[in-house]
């Protein structure tokens, strides 16, 4: 099977237009009929099938296959979010935005910001 340009395989005798057009159309239709919350849901099902096999197997393979995936993905969780994640001071945010809007009507309300409830009707 030969490699185009972008690394991706292509069949042989396939015009490159094609295989770019097919990929293109399938990363749509993927899109269409998958969305995020969708495949959020759908790990979470799987993930909650993995927590039940490590736990209720019969088979004691079966329960350290699905331990070790779960501890695997727990692991890529805590990585994801050291790297990209950091605190915010949200009250402190709220003062430097406020400051940077002089004389603008406060548009936040700041019982949020203090971790008040906001009654929503």
């Amino acid at each position: 099977m030969a490699v185009d340009q972008a690394g991706e395989p292509q069949p042989t005798g396939v015009a490159p237009d094609a295989a770019a057009h097919v990929r293109a159309a399938v990363a749509e239709y993927t899109e269409q009929l998958l969305p995020l919350a969708d495949m959020r849901a759908v790990a979470q099902e799987m993930e909650a099938n993995l927590y039940n096999l490590a736990l209720h197997s019969p088979n004691g393979r079966v329960r350290l296959q699905a331990s070790q995936a779960l501890i695997a993905i727990c692991e890529r969780r805590e990585e994801q979010q050291r790297a990209g994640h950091r605190t915010i001071n949200v009250a402190a945010l709220f003062d430097e935005l406020s400051q940077r809007a002089p004389g603008q009507p406060e548009a936040i309300d700041r019982g949020v910001v203090e971790n008040k409830p906001t009654k929503h009707y």
